[in-house]
C-alpha cells in the first residue's frame, strides 16, 4: 500500500489531477480540519479561492466514530438509514448528539471564518476537499448543502476514499477525483506516513498565510495590468 508523506504532499498530487478545472475559476472548499491543508495546495496550483464549509459527523452514542449521519452548517441532518436500523435507533434518539455538533459548528465558524458566513457557492464550480473518506457522511451533507445553495457544478476531491462509499456518492456529483480507492478500508490515517491531529490554531495560521499569499498575488497582477495599460497609452500617443 503506497502512502502519502503527509497532507501537503497529498494536496499537491491531487492538484495535478484537478488542473483541468483552472479555466473554470473553481471555488475550493475545505471540510475542516483535515481538508484545509489539502485545499490550500490545490488552490495555489489552480490560483483559486479557498472557502470553509463545516460538516460534522453524527456518531452513535455507544460508537462515536461510526456515523449515523452528518450535519452541515445550519442545514437539517442527513441520516444513514442502514446504520440507524442496525443500531435499532430513531433519529430522534440522537437529538443530543446533533445539538452538540451544532455547537461545535458554531464555534468553528467563529474560529475559521472571520465573518462567520459560509462561502457563496451560487453559480460556482465547487470542489469539495477532505483528507479522506470512510463512510462519506460528512461529504454527503456538504454535497447536499452546496446543491441546495445553487452550486453550478460539484467535484469531490480526495487523496483516498473507501471504494464502496465513493460509488454511493458519485451519482450526486459531476465529478469525483479520488487518487486511491481501496476496497478494504479501515482508517484514513493508514494511507499517510505522517498524519498528525490538527489543532484549530494551526489551521487558522495556515489559512491566514494562504490569504496573505493570495493578496500579494492580486497586488502583483494589478501592477502588471497597470504597466500594460501604461504601455498601451504610450503606443497610442506615439501614433
Amino acid at each position: 500500500m503506497k502512502k502519502f508523506a503527509n497532507r501537503k504532499e497529498a494536496g499537491k498530487k491531487l492538484a495535478e489531477s484537478l488542473f483541468h478545472l483552472k479555466r473554470f475559476h473553481p471555488l475550493i472548499i475545505a471540510l475542516p480540519k483535515g481538508g484545509v491543508p489539502i485545499a490550500i495546495e490545490i488552490a495555489k496550483k489552480l490560483q483559486a479561492e479557498v472557502g470553509i464549509l463545516i460538516s460534522r459527523k453524527i456518531g452513535l452514542p455507544f460508537h462515536p466514530e461510526y456515523a449515523a449521519g452528518a450535519v452541515c452548517e445550519n442545514e437539517l441532518p442527513i441520516w444513514n438509514a442502514n446504520v440507524l436500523d442496525e443500531a435499532e435507533l430513531e433519529a430522534s434518539h440522537l437529538e443530543g448528539v446533533v445539538k452538540r455538533e451544532r455547537q461545535t459548528i458554531s464555534a468553528l465558524k467563529r474560529s475559521l471564518r472571520q465573518d462567520g458566513a459560509p462561502p457563496d457557492v451560487k453559480g460556482r464550480w465547487v470542489v469539495l476537499v477532505d483528507d479522506g473518506l470512510a463512510t462519506g457522511a460528512t461529504m454527503k451533507a456538504a454535497i447536499s448543502y452546496v446543491k441546495s445553495n445553487g452550486a453550478k457544478k460539484i467535484t469531490i476531491a480526495l487523496p483516498v476514499g473507501y471504494a464502496t462509499s465513493i460509488k454511493q456518492i458519485e451519482p450526486y456529483v459531476d465529478e469525483a477525483i479520488v487518487l486511491n480507492m481501496p476496497s478494504n478500508f479501515y482508517a484514513v490515517g493508514d494511507y499517510y506516513k505522517d498524519f498528525p491531529g490538527l489543532k484549530i490554531e494551526k489551521i487558522v495560521r495556515k489559512l491566514e498565510k494562504f490569504h496573505r499569499h493570495e493578496q500579494k498575488n492580486e497586488q502583483k497582477n494589478e501592477v502588471k495590468i497597470e504597466k500594460r495599460d501604461d504601455r498601451s497609452h504610450e503606443v497610442e500617443h506615439a501614433s
